[in-house]
């Protein structure tokens, strides 16, 4: 990030691409989930993790002491970045001009916190010790601990902070 925001290739990159492209390549968020609903299934991750779309199996979070059921997921990154990312970018490429900034900031902001939101959701499902475990049932979540699980999340979320970083240059210095 700290590259991106001081370098000169960070500066390029934001003025040359597309409004429409860098909209649209958030979505990818959506697609990077799709290997959680596959563990999910397996009993490799919890069940918090998945779109609250999803009707999940019943399953408890402890927080300061009292311990919730919940029958949904939690995770809102990949549900609101394939809506929203392929909408703001169809309307980026049909009338550029006619995109106000305000929406773009507070889309960039909606999937910072979101993105980050989902980091937290699997940094506090990792396996013991594990000082910041909210969840009151177990998951074996070892698999993100292991190739390709790992490379996933890595992957996942760096690309994820690379095209808001990009988003926020440009709209910092070229909008």
């Amino acid at each position: 990030m700290y590259f991106l925001f001081n370098s000169d290739t960070g500066n390029n990159l934001a003025a040359d691409i597309p409004w429409w492209q860098l909209l649209l390549a958030s979505a990818y968020r959506y697609v990077m989930e799709i290997p959680w609903g596959i563990n999910m299934k397996r009993g490799r991750m919890p069940w918090g993790m998945a779109s609250p779309l999803v009707k999940t199996p019943p399953y408890k979070l402890e927080l300061f002491g009292k311990v919730t059921t919940l029958t949904r997921g939690l995770v809102v990154d990949g549900v609101s970045s394939v809506i929203l990312g392929p909408l703001l970018a169809t309307w980026a490429y049909v009338d550029p001009l006619s995109l106000p900034s305000i929406i773009i900031w507070a889309y960039q902001f909606w999937g910072l916190l979101t993105l980050i939101f989902a980091m937290l959701m699997l940094v506090t499902h990792l396996p013991e010790p594990n000082r910041t475990r909210v969840w009151a049932t177990k998951a074996d979540t070892s698999v993100l601990l292991k190739a390709p699980g790992v490379l996933q999340v890595l992957f996942a979320s760096q690309l994820g902070f690379i095209i808001h970083a990009l988003a926020i240059i440009k709209l910092r210095r070229y909008s």
